[in-house]
């Protein structure tokens, strides 16, 4: 056995073994495998391959630069963690950790921060997650009276958020405004920051995370101005099935929060059936502004693990002024992609409910397509 890099020459063997892995579609398309494991210096997916070449297990590192006060740090976000084979988890765990300042997993079920904590401990930290137009009952079958209640109750509840408009602050509407922009400057990134915590990407991993010209899922790009001056920016994941705050950032929790607003009500304007919006926060100020216009807390909060990481306790103990956004590794990369064929394999689970279990011997434990 050997360890490798995935490189698109490797997609039959990968796809292959994707196939024995219970209910992970993202490895079989090849568009997004091919884009965000073999583009970029930034993440890779490593392969431990027999003699034959057939993939036994696999774990994606994205390497992301956050700051955190006034220390920099590359973390590593752990994708398509799976073994086909016992005892391979620990070594491929290994690779992750080693390759970065310290691991990174938003979201994760029970078994992946058991792995985590076994290996040297975890910080665990819950992020509130805010809905709007929550999906009911999405992919569960049932009577024609159930799928006619759940119409219904679209029907009454679901708004379309540029209906909101008149709920923002008045002073607010009359000092930000919102740009969307076809590509990324090095004037949107912002100068200072007010965050204790946040993912702080350079412009040339922005262009390439968050690229608004791929063909498997599609990236918005908006400037926020206060009073016609740059202050921040926001990235939208817009699909059919909803619409995503994928990343923001800027210099000012406030002008950030109506930004991204703004931002989603540009997006939304002209659609007749209001999509489900999904947004994460744990800045106070953040979450009362978005609350105000009609966002909902899920109740149960998705936890942001930190592993080996060394930094001053301190920094990471109080969330309140952290930044954290969805569309972290590969959280927004969920079948049904934009290219995929009509009839196509789907995810149908609620994005929210994308959590990871570890794969080893064919037992769901790591599906990072519920990552």
């Amino acid at each position: 056995m050997r360890l490798i890099e995935y490189s698109p020459a490797l997609f039959p063997h990968l796809r292959q073994a994707a196939e024995l892995m219970s209910g992970v579609l993202s490895l079989r398309h090849q568009s997004f495998v091919d884009y965000y494991y073999a583009t970029s210096d930034w993440c890779k997916l490593h392969m431990v391959v027999d003699g034959a070449e057939a993939v036994l297990g696999t774990i994606g590192v994205d390497k992301m630069r956050f700051q955190c006060g006034s220390t920099e740090l590359m973390l590593g976000f752990g994708s398509n963690f799976h073994s086909l084979k016992p005892g391979l988890g620990g070594y491929l765990f290994a690779k992750w950790i080693k390759s970065c300042d310290g691991g990174l997993v938003f979201g994760g079920s029970d078994d992946t921060h058991a792995i985590l904590k076994g290996h040297g401990g975890a910080l665990v930290k819950p992020v509130s997650v805010y809905y709007m137009n929550r999906p009911y009952g999405e992919g569960v079958e049932g009577s024609w009276l159930r799928a006619g209640a759940r119409w219904l109750l679209k029907r009454s509840l679901h708004k379309n958020i540029s209906k909101h408009r008149s709920r923002i602050d008045a002073k607010a509407l009359e000092e930000i405004s919102v740009l969307e922009e076809q590509t990324y400057s090095e004037d949107l990134l912002p100068r200072t920051s007010p965050f204790s915590f946040r993912f702080a990407p350079r412009l040339d991993y922005l262009s390439w995370r968050y690229n608004p010209r791929l063909s498997f899922v599609r990236y918005r790009i908006f400037r926020i101005m206060r009073r016609a001056l740059t202050e921040g920016y926001v990235v939208l994941n817009d699909s059919p099935e909803r619409l995503i705050v994928a990343h923001c950032d800027g210099e000012d929790p406030r002008s950030l929060a109506y930004g991204v607003l703004l931002s989603l009500m540009e997006a939304s304007a002209e659609e007749k059936r209001p999509r489900p919006i999904l947004l994460t926060s744990c800045h106070p100020e953040m979450q009362a502004i978005y609350e105000s216009i009609g966002f909902k807390s899920e109740r149960e909060r998705r936890p942001l693990a930190l592993a080996s990481v060394a930094a001053a306790p301190g920094l990471l103990t109080d969330t309140s002024s952290w930044l954290v956004n969805f569309d972290w590794g590969d959280n927004g990369l969920r079948a049904p992609f934009l290219d995929s064929p009509r009839g196509g394999p789907r995810n149908v689970n609620n994005p929210v409910d994308a959590i990871g279990k570890f794969q080893q011997s064919g037992r769901a434990a790591n599906n990072p397509d519920r990552t």
